[in-house]
């Protein structure tokens, strides 16, 4: 009896987990007892850079070198081409109808930074023969210093990134408008690039200039209660994420003397007060297809429930203008703090995101397949690197935890009133099937 009744009660919380109209919004939150696990794998790529007045340029500034006598050398050109593939894990706990606790495990797969090295040759009076230096004659007169050629980045150890912590609590509800409050903590346990060698991405979500340390979200979802206006949710979102101070480690020149050498001018650590984010995003997402109304094993014991299913087929647009404050370098050398802060100057990002979602659940099967497109390059922005990239993955529905422990703690029965019911365990939302030891629970 008691595979049945767990079975009853996923049945249950599938069902509550649906509000009929409203679907792909900001501003759900899952019912009680509900547990979601969601599982994709992300595609992310960057191999250039907006400019302060919103240039395309390449993806690291060009850097001069000058021989001993100061001397124009040349030019390093980093065209550069920077890739991640990411293995992000989700799982979202219903704590209560109103509050939902998440939890965000990204694996990084592999990491990899073409350099794709270039040269600008610079005055002749830096050679000896009179003749501008030749990209071979600079990394070979660069080589005698003990500096190589930096060669390709490349990671595929399967490291760990940012684990993510985060509340969402709706504060209100009616039937066409939904408001939420949702928070984070990032944990900041990713690593950081190595210090020592040129091109070395890290992989924490800071280097990345993805999300802040914490951060306040404010989401909303409204559905308009008219017919054909209701297969749209919009949704609007406003957002401020804070940054604690960051630091790094400054390299020695051990093994890049002539590019990695900042530590006898720094001092050991960089530090990095960067600058916050804030801004606001809006989405608007389109019910394609509702799917079959024909009961299945999901909502057999009452048929009416079929139609609070989400639909099968949807798909949303998304647009986020994010904007940050200028980052402030901390470090032994004012010249550095003031390369740097140059370097990193206010950010204005406009992302877009769009994604196709398929839901099984009116199929019988407690599970969503979706895809992402995701874009900072189609409008241009200031001082930030645009990735462009996809993500595919799974979404499963279950109960959560709670109810499995629960159902062990009182075992077969409960204490004076027989049998536990679904209802027992978790409010009964629909009158005409609450079961008579509900009833009789609430009687005594």
């Amino acid at each position: 009896m008691k595979h049945a009744r767990l079975g009853a009660l996923f049945i249950a919380l599938v069902c509550l987990g649906t509000v009929p109209r409203a679907f792909a919004g900001l501003a759900d939150t899952l019912p009680q007892g509900l547990m979601i696990v969601e599982t994709s794998y992300v595609n992310r790529v960057t191999e250039s850079r907006f400019s302060n007045s919103g240039k395309v340029s390449d993806l690291v500034d060009p850097i001069d070198r000058f021989d001993v006598t100061g001397e124009f050398q040349g030019q390093i050109t980093v065209p550069g081409k920077f890739s991640a593939d990411i293995w992000l894990t989700k799982v979202a706990v219903g704590i209560t109808d109103r509050l939902t606790l998440a939890a965000v495990f990204p694996v990084f797969l592999e990491r990899k930074v073409e350099l794709n090295l270039g040269w600008v040759e610079g005055d002749p009076l830096a050679s000896n023969n009179f003749e501008p230096f030749s990209r071979d004659d600079f990394w070979e007169w660069a080589e005698s210093l003990g500096q190589p050629e930096p060669p390709d980045f490349k990671d595929d150890t399967f490291e760990k990134g940012d684990v993510i912590l985060a509340a969402f609590y709706n504060f209100w509800r009616s039937d066409d408008l939904k408001l939420t409050a949702f928070g984070f903590w990032n944990t900041r346990s990713g690593s950081s690039a190595a210090p020592e060698v040129v091109g070395s991405v890290g992989t924490s979500f800071f280097e990345l200039d993805a999300i802040g340390d914490i951060g306040i979200h404010i989401l909303s979802d409204y559905v308009p209660p008219y017919p054909v206006l209701d297969r749209f949710t919009f949704s609007l979102e406003g957002f401020y994420e804070h940054f604690f101070e960051h630091k790094k480690h400054a390299g020695t020149g051990r093994l890049n003397p002539l590019l990695l050498n900042d530590a006898p001018f720094t001092g050991p650590w960089i530090r990095i007060d960067p600058g916050d984010f804030y801004g606001w995003a809006a989405q608007i997402g389109f019910r394609i297809w509702q799917g079959p109304s024909s009961p299945t094993w999901l909502t057999r014991q009452n048929p009416a429930l079929q139609e609070s299913l989400p639909p099968v087929l949807t798909v949303d647009a998304k647009l986020t203008n994010l904007y940050s404050f200028d980052d402030n370098y901390k470090t032994h050398s004012p010249q550095f703090d003031l390369d740097q802060e140059n370097e990193n100057q206010a950010q204005v990002k406009w992302n877009w995101a769009f994604t196709l979602r398929a839901s099984l659940l009116r199929f019988g099967i407690p599970l969503d397949v979706f895809g992402q497109y995701f874009d900072q390059s189609l409008i241009p922005g200031r001082n930030f690197r645009p990735a462009t990239g996809y993500e595919v993955g799974l979404r499963l529905y279950a109960p959560s935890p709670v109810s499995f422990l629960l159902d062990w703690i009182w075992g077969d029965s409960k204490p004076g009133s027989g049998e536990i019911e679904v209802s027992d365990l978790w409010p009964w939302r629909f009158g005409d099937e609450a079961p008579e030891s509900r009833q009789a629970a609430d009687h005594r």
